[in-house]
Formats: structure tokens, sequence, C-alpha cells
């Protein structure tokens, strides 16, 4: 006799009551099994999770992103620029995306996102991007790192390399 219908006959056979707990018991389980909710940011375990894109330990909060694909799966990265090849190169439009605010750490959505692009700032791939939840702190960091705001559709512009810098000179 198989696996399941060995299952089936151990279920039939007890009593209501205990079916009925058994079966909430496996409810429960397998709720369990299911990623986050679709509408929240994952959990990201820092330097034991790694980048969906680079394959490398995700370690700086400040950075790190992720967002929800179209089987409700979350994807997470070490770079914001990393997420956007992502989504570039698999053609992707998820549902939900989130970035970390650079000054408090907390998780930012995309769309309400003011981002930073800057080559002297040092990012996990390189990528010289981080974001802002307040549009003033975007553009003091700006100043102070000689970068540029851009949104996150310009993203691509950048990933190309067609990115024109318009930089301070000293």
């Amino acid at each position: 006799m198989d696996f399941f219908a060995a299952c089936v006959r151990f279920f039939l056979f007890q009593k209501p009551m205990r079916r009925l707990s058994l079966l909430l018991i496996l409810i429960m389980g397998l709720s369990g099994c299911a990623d986050h909710s679709k509408n929240q940011p994952p959990v990201i375990r820092y330097g034991e999770e790694i980048c969906r894109q680079c394959r490398m330990s995700i370690d700086d909060a400040r950075f790190a992103s992720a967002f929800i694909d179209e089987r409700g799966l979350s994807q997470k990265f070490d770079d914001m620029g990393c997420m956007k090849t992502y989504q570039q190169e698999n053609h992707l439009l998820p549902a939900r995306s989130w970035v970390h605010d650079y000054s408090s750490g907390a998780w930012l959505e995309v769309s309400k996102a003011f981002f930073v692009v800057s080559k002297s700032q040092m990012t996990p791939m390189g990528y010289g991007v981080a974001a802002f939840s307040d549009p003033l702190e975007a553009k003091k960091f700006s100043s102070e790192k000689q970068g540029q705001l851009i949104s996150w559709e310009e993203m691509e512009k950048v990933l190309s390399g067609a990115h024109e810098w318009k930089l301070k000179e000293d």
C-alpha cells in the first residue's frame, strides 16, 4: 500500500473530533510553508542569504532590496542595481518592490523612494545607488557625494552605461 492510501485510511478511521484536530494541524502546518504576504517586504537574514542576481552574501541593509515575483515568492538582492538588472534580464514587472532607506534602514516601496546615484558611493556591487524616503535627505546626500537624483525608471540608463553624469566640478 502506498503512503497516500495509508494516510487516507488512517484519517478516515479516526473519531470525528480527532479527525478535525488532525485536519486543523495539517492546515496550520501547510500555511506555515507558504511565503510571506505579498504586501509585506521579506525578512532578510543578513550574512546568511545570497543575492538572486550576483550570488553574493546580503550583508548591508542600506543597499538590500527585494520584490515579490509573479508566483508570490520573494526575491532578495544585496544591491539595488542587482535587483534592477535581474528584473530587466528576466523581463519582470513585479507586483511589489522594496528598497531600504539609506538613513533609517527601514523598508521603503520603490514607488515612494528617491534615488541618488554617485560614482563615489560604495555599494556592494558598485552600482553606487542609495534610496531615501525624504527628498531633502536625498538632495543633501547627492550634494555630499557629488551624485545625481534619479528615478527607478532611470536606473536602466545607469545600468546600461548610457547615463550622463552631471557631477559638480571641484
